[in-house]
C-alpha cells in the first residue's frame, strides 16, 4: 500500500523550473529521507504536498495521499486534512509559534478545529506536551515561547503536528539549530512517534548523518530533479551518481589538522563572569541573579583556531558576546592584544576583533549594496584608508567574489555566498581575531566544505586567529587546534582537539560526543571512508 505518491510533480516561477517532473513514493509507516543542497526543491515540494506554495508559483502533476488527490482540492478541503491527516515541523520553531499565544492553547488549537470541544482540547494538549517531553510540572502549558529553550521550542512545533495522529509527517530540516544532544532527543522522538503511531515520516535535511541514522529509504535530488532513491545503507554504500558521491564526500569534513607551533597570544580571557538579573519573586525580595559564565579563562594565539562547544544554554554565546566587547562583564578582563576590551572601548583595536554570525542574512543592512556593507567596518579606523575601494574589492576576491559583485544588494546572493561576503566584511580591517558564531551550521554540506576550506586558506595567508563556537563537532573536531567545553558557564575541559575528541576526561565531554550522529565507517565504501571518525 501507498502512503504518499508523487507523480511528475513540476513546480514553476515564470519560465523556470523550481521543480521538474518528480517521482516518489512511501508508504505507511516509512521514513524516507530527502536530501540535496540548498534550492535543490527539497522544501517546495514539501509546501506543494500540504497546498501552501507561494504565490506565483505554478503546479502541474500529481499528489496523492492514500489514494486521494491532494492537488485537486480546493482550500478549504485542504484545510479539513491538514494537522488530521498530513502535518509539518519547521525549522525554526520561534516563527512557526505564535508568540502572542500559550502554548497549550497552540496545541489545542488544532484539535478544536477538527471539532474537539475546548475544555476536552486543553486537557489532550497538556497530555501531548507531557507526550513530547514537556510535563506540566517542568513546563506548564500556560507558557510562552519565549520563555522555552529552542529544542521546548521545537517539541512544542512536534506535539502541534502530531496531536491528531496524521498519518504523513514531514519534518523540514527539524533540528539544524539545535546542539547535538537536543538534536538527539529530538530525532528519538520523531522516530518514536512514527513507530508508535504507524505514521510516515519525511524528513528532509542536509545533514546525512542524521538521514544514515533515521530513514529506511533515501531520495536525492539536485536542480529540481530526483537523481537517485535506494535504500539507505546501499545508497550509502554503493551511490549510483557523482552528486550523491559527492555529498558524501563532503558530509563528514576530515578530521584533524596538522600539529603546528603556536604563535604569540592575541587575546587572553581571564576570569570572566558574566551575570544577568532576574525577576523578583515578590516585589521587596532581592533580586535574583543567572551566572550565564562563571570564571572563563583560555588564551587564542596568532593563526590558531580554537573550538568552543556545548549545549544551548551552556554560556557559549554570551561568552563570544563578551569577548567581542559587546557586553559589560561583571568580573575578569578581556585584552585584545594588551589592550582592553569592552563596550565603550576606543574604536582603534575593536578592528582587530571581528565577527561571522549563523545568519548573514540579518546581520546586513538590506538596503545597502555589498560593496558598502563590506566597508562598514572602516569607521573603527581613525580615517578611512585611500585606497578603500580597491580593498573592498581584493577582500570580495579573497572569498572567491568577484570586485563587480560589490553593486548588487545581499538578497541577490545565495545562503554560501552570503557567508563568503560576510567573512569579507571581517577580513577588510585586516583583524587579529575572527569570532564565527555558528558560522556554517545553517549551511548545506558542499557550501560547509567550500566555507571552510576557504577559512582555511585564509587563515594560513594572514595568520588570522579563529575562535569558532559551534555544536557540530563534526566541524570543531576538523579545523580546531585545541577546543574548550562549556557546562553551565563553566568551562569544564579543555585541551588539544584530537586529544579531547579521543580520550575525554569530563562525562559532559563523552555525552555530547556520544549523541554526535554519525555515518557507520562500515557503511561507506573503502575509499571514502572518513578518516578518525567520532567515537
Amino acid at each position: 500500500m501507498t502512503l504518499l505518491s508523487l507523480r511528475g510533480l513540476s513546480l514553476r516561477l515564470g519560465g523556470r523550473a523550481l521543480v521538474d517532473g518528480l517521482d516518489l513514493e512511501m508508504g505507511p509507516g516509512e521514513v524516507l529521507g530527502l536530501v540535496g543542497e540548498s534550492g535543490s526543491g527539497k522544501s517546495l515540494t514539501a509546501l506543494a504536498i500540504l497546498g501552501l506554495l507561494p504565490p506565483g508559483v505554478a503546479r502541474s502533476g500529481e499528489i496523492r495521499l492514500g489514494g486521494e488527490r491532494l492537488d485537486s482540492l480546493t482550500e478549504t478541503e485542504l484545510c479539513a486534512r491538514r494537522g488530521r491527516d498530513l502535518s509539518i515541523v519547521f525549522q525554526e520553531p520561534m516563527t512557526a509559534l505564535n508568540p502572542m499565544q500559550r502554548i497549550g492553547d497552540q496545541v489545542a488549537e488544532a484539535l478544536v478545529i477538527h471539532g474537539t470541544p475546548r475544555a476536552e482540547a486543553r486537557r489532550r494538549a497538556a497530555d501531548q506536551l507531557a507526550r513530547v517531553g514537556l510535563a506540566p510540572d517542568r513546563c506548564p502549558p500556560g507558557r510562552f515561547p519565549h520563555e522555552l529553550s529552542g529544542g521546548q521550542r521545537q517539541r512544542v512545533c512536534i506535539a502541534m503536528a502530531t496531536a491528531l495522529r496524521p498519518r504523513l509527517l514531514i519534518a523540514d530540516e527539524p533540528t539544524t539549530a539545535l546542539d547535538v544532544t537536543t538534536q538527539a532527543q529530538i530525532l528519538d522522538l520523531l522516530g518514536a512517534l512514527a513507530r508508535d503511531q504507524g505514521m510516515g515520516l519525511l524528513l528532509i535535511t542536509h545533514d546525512l548523518a542524521v538521514v544514515a541514522g533515521m530513514t529506511q529509504r533515501v531520495a536525492v535530488m539536485q536542480g529540481g530533479r530526483l537523481v537517485e532513491q535506494a535504500p539507505t545503507r546501499a545508497l550509502f554504500g554503493a551511490p549510483a551518481q557523482p552528486y550523491t558521491r559527492a555529498l558524501l564526500a563532503a558530509s563528514a569534513p576530515a578530521a584533524g589538522r596538522a600539529a603546528r607551533a603556536p604563535g604569540a597570544p592575541v587575546l587572553q580571557v581571564a576570569g570572566v563572569v558574566r551575570r544577568y538579573p532576574l525577576p523578583r519573586p515578590h516585589p521587596f525580595a532581592p533580586r535574583p541573579q543567572m551566572v550565564a559564565v562563571a570564571g572563563a579563562d583560555f588564551t587564542l594565539h596568532a593563526g590558531e583556531s580554537l573550538g568552543l562547544v556545548g549545549e544551548s544554554g551552556s554560556g557559549k554565546s554570551t561568552l563570544a558576546r563578551a569577548v567581542l566587547g559587546l557586553d559589560a562583564v561583571q568580573a575578569g578582563r578581556v585584552t585584545l592584544q594588551g589592550r582592553p576590551v569592552g563596550p565603550g572601548m576606543d574604536p582603534a583595536p575593536r578592528a582587530g576583533l571581528q565577527a561571522v554570525f549563523q545568519d548573514p542574512y540579518g546581520s546586513f543592512n538590506p538596503r545597502w549594496r555589498v560593496a558598502r556593507a563590506v566597508a562598514e567596518p572602516f569607521h573603527l579606523l581613525p580615517r578611512p584608508p585611500e585606497d578603500a575601494e580597491t580593498r573592498v574589492a581584493d577582500a570580495l576576491v579573497a572569498v572567491g567574489l568577484r570586485p563587480e559583485d560589490g553593486s548588487r544588494y545581499i538578497h541577490e546572493f545565495s545562503g554560501g555566498q552570503r557567508q563568503r561576503i560576510a567573512i569579507a566584511r571581517a577580513l577588510i580591517t585586516r583583524p587579529a581575531v575572527i569570532v564565527l558564531d555558528e558560522a556554517v551550521s545553517a549551511l548545506d554540506t558542499r557550501v560547509r566544505a567550500q566555507i571552510l576550506a576557504l577559512l582555511a586558506d585564509l587563515q594560513a595567508r594572514h595568520g588570522l586567529a579563529y575562535l569558532f563556537v559551534s555544536h557540530d563537532l563534526h566541524v570543531v573536531r576538523a579545523v580546531t587546534d585545541r577546543v574548550l567545553v562549556m557546562q553551565a558557564g563553566r568551562i569544564v575541559e579543555q585541551g588539544p582537539t584530537e586529544r579531547v575528541f579521543a580520550r575525554p576526561d569530563h562525562p559532559y565531554t563523552r555525552q555530547l560526543i556520544a549523541a554526535t550522529p554519525v555515518i557507520p565507517a562500515d557503511w561507506l565504501a573503502p575509499a571514502r571512508k572518513v578518516p578518525d571518525a567520532l567515537p
